[in-house]
């Protein structure tokens, strides 16, 4: 199928904006029951995002480059080379996706990771959890009411995934064995199997700025304030005047036209 492209867009208020990418899925958008609102997408570069009905995920999408869209239950989003999005789950926190990335955002919210890495920022009593093919990610219970948390989850080529958390602590449950708690400056590793590998001290995962800081463009976008953020109007201009629905508004997908 092929893909359409949406550059540098911003949805009005209250008017559903989009594509048709099909007759049939047009068709679904007017007869399908508004889904909620979870938050709002900006993207820099290039993303391809999909909001089909439920357990259509690999249909061909829209190519968005730039921009700010509200994000509704069961949006599936993959970053091109160079691309990035961040997903501003309000209260929940946010999550940042780097170039080739693949995940699906569902209720709970919940990040479902396939592929690339995903930088998460949320506080300690955040519902927030970050699935991958062999893990789950989340919040320390013990932890609830500290400091906000901050950390990296990367699903490698090999199948691995690698968590590091750089404030905070997470909590780390492969497919197989009991939760770690994984506390700031160490690194978990799951194993392919969905078993436990390594939980280590790792340098590189307590940094003198943030997680977010180290990439320009997402800390712009969530204004973390680091001195030449490439793209920080896109995250505060896509927010204000005619912004996106807040999160809990139910709408049809933004990104088909009903005929």
């Amino acid at each position: 199928m092929g893909r359409r492209r949406l550059r540098g867009w911003i949805l009005p208020r209250v008017a559903v904006v989009g594509l048709a990418l099909n007759p049939v899925a047009a068709s679904s958008a007017v007869d399908a029951a508004p889904r909620r609102v979870l938050g709002t997408l900006s993207v820099q570069g290039e993303a391809t995002v999909d909001d089909s009905t439920e357990g259509e995920t690999t249909a061909g999408g829209v190519v968005v480059t730039g921009g700010t869209v509200p994000v509704l239950e069961h949006t599936l989003i993959e970053t091109g080379d160079g691309g990035q999005a961040l997903l501003d789950l309000n209260s929940a926190g946010q999550v940042g996706l780097e170039a080739r990335a693949r995940a699906l955002v569902v209720a709970g919210p919940r990040v479902e990771l396939a592929a690339g890495t995903a930088l998460v920022r949320m506080t300690a009593a955040s519902p927030l959890t970050v699935r991958t093919p062999t893990a789950s990610v989340g919040n320390d219970p013990a932890a609830a009411g500290r400091a906000r948390v901050e950390a990296s989850a990367t699903v490698e080529g090999d199948g691995r995934t690698v968590v590091c958390v750089e404030r905070g602590a997470l909590e780390v449950a492969g497919q197989h064995g009991q939760p770690t708690v994984v506390k700031a400056g160490e690194e978990a590793v799951v194993a392919a199997d969905g078993t436990m590998l390594t939980v280590a001290p790792a340098p590189r995962c307590r940094k003198r700025t943030t997680i977010f800081g180290l990439n320009p463009w997402l800390a712009g976008a969530i204004g973390v304030g680091v001195v030449g953020a490439g793209g920080a109007g896109l995250g505060g201009g896509g927010h204000g005047g005619g912004g996106a629905p807040s999160a809990g508004h139910r709408q049809g997908s933004p990104f088909r036209m009903p005929r």
